[in-house]
């Protein structure tokens, strides 16, 4: 069968030659297709299905290759066409908008439909609306916060909406000001320094001291918390007394003289960290303190980084527009950690700081491990001098980590031997879990030696 019809409207047909090692594969496929066969299977498969075609005999060619036309409308084709009527209420209305009268139309009255709610549902709408709200506006403040609570540096080096005043204008910060002489006088209690100083208590500074005090207010406006900041020059009678001089070294405590920053009564649970810096001053951070991220430039400004990381550093310098400042006293980058971590009233924010702090870290503890900042550059620079920017310098490190990190694994697994899995392990759901990362080996590793060399 080729295709063709004869004049009595039957298929002619022709021999085909449907040996399997004369034709491939291809060839039977458009075959299978040419007489609207299914064409899947192996070659085999469709060379029986075009026998088994052939052999059907006229009425099984017709039936497959005429495809009968479609109908493409539905119904019945020799009826009337029909229309819907309208329910009888329609039908009223529009059989009393025919008659043209002079009196107004006439409107039928339509029964409401009946709240099926039940009163208890309808009570909690309006509380539900409020809380919403509510919710709203917190969404909306914490969103102004993130973007508003750092002055806005221009190019001139200006701060936007930063205002340059007096900082004994303020009564609370005259009133701090006064707790921080309070608990300066208060360290010295029982010295012999203080026996002749004490003889005559110090004037109030409930109001605002003296216009003519010398302080430094440029320092207050920073770090209005520290300790620091209280004058040791005094010019005028009326100023508060200070002692002079460091007390005694009879006071065998030296914590003791360290003042602890925090508010009364601070619940435990409110508490975030007490951080040390090194002035000796120890601040107490609640969790609803902890100001929210922003996108850092340390990356790519890695001086800022070094001036910002460590207040204990001689490079401690930070900008004045350092991201996380708490109480007026800038946070030292190295302590972000203990301010995020483990925050639940963050947000989440340790989740998107933590890779970048690690970079940071490892960043800053192999500069501070140089000896000098020129030789820290003379080894992340290249041929031509030029300094290795932030990401290369952090994967030499890594990669120089990992390799210590193996090789401590290495050596442990060698000095402790059989007891390796008992020393270096965890506890999960009730069995002993030995430790596999190097990096977990190594860190373990290390804290054994420091807690021996510690206790040596």
């Amino acid at each position: 069968m080729n295709g063709k019809l004869d004049e009595h409207g039957d298929f002619e047909t022709e021999e085909i030659d449907l040996t399997l090692a004369t034709h491939k594969i291809d060839w039977f496929v458009e075959l299978c297709e040419r007489y609207s066969l299914p064409s899947s299977g192996t070659k085999t498969v469709r060379r029986d299905r075009l026998v088994k075609f052939s052999e059907a005999g006229m009425a099984k060619w017709k039936s497959t290759l005429f495809t009968p036309t479609r109908i493409p409308h539905k119904g019945v084709r020799n009826g009337g066409v029909t229309k819907r009527k309208p329910p009888k209420r329609v039908h009223r209305i529009l059989q009393a908008g025919l008659h043209t009268t002079t009196a107004p139309p006439v409107i039928f009255a339509t029964e409401r439909s009946k709240d099926t709610r039940s009163q208890m549902v309808v009570d909690r709408i309006l509380p539900w609306a409020h809380s919403l709200l509510e919710k709203m506006v917190q969404e909306t403040a914490a969103t102004t916060l993130r973007h508003t609570h750092l002055p806005e540096r221009k190019a001139s080096g200006i701060y936007a909406g930063v205002r340059q005043m007096d900082p004994f204008e303020n009564p609370g910060f005259a009133r701090r000001i006064t707790s921080i002489v309070e608990e300066r006088l208060a360290v010295y209690q029982g010295s012999p320094v203080t026996d002749a100083v004490m003889e005559s208590s110090p004037p109030s500074l409930s109001e605002s001291p003296h216009s003519s005090m010398d302080l430094d207010t440029t320092h207050f406006s920073l770090t209005a918390a520290s300790t620091n900041t209280i004058p040791t020059d005094v010019d005028h009678s009326d100023s508060p007394i200070l002692p002079l001089s460091e007390p005694p070294q009879a006071m065998s405590d030296a914590s003791e003289r360290r003042p602890v920053m925090s508010y009364d009564k601070v619940s435990p649970r409110a508490l975030q960290c007490t951080l040390t810096f090194a002035d000796g001053v120890r601040l107490a951070i609640c969790k609803n303190e902890v100001p929210p991220t922003q996108p850092f430039s340390y990356n790519t400004d890695l001086q800022r980084l070094i001036q910002s990381w460590d207040d204990c550093s001689a490079d401690w310098a930070p900008p004045p527009d350092h991201p996380i400042v708490i109480h007026g006293r800038p946070i030292p980058i190295k302590h972000w950690g203990e301010l995020y971590r483990f925050n639940k009233m963050a947000n989440g924010e340790w989740k998107r700081l933590k890779s970048h702090w690690s970079n940071w870290q490892f960043f800053m503890q192999a500069y501070q491990a140089s000896s000098t900042p020129e030789a820290f550059w003379d080894t992340f620079s290249d041929s031509d001098g030029r300094r290795l920017n932030f990401s290369t310098i952090t994967k030499i490190l890594k990669e120089k980590r990992q390799q210590e990190d193996n090789n401590i694994a290495t050596e442990a697994k060698r000095v402790f031997d059989k007891e390796f899995t008992n020393q270096f392990g965890y506890e999960k759901e009730g069995r002993w879990v030995g430790m596999t990362r190097h990096s977990d080996i190594a860190k373990t590793y290390r804290k054994k030696i420091r807690v021996e060399a510690e206790g040596a």
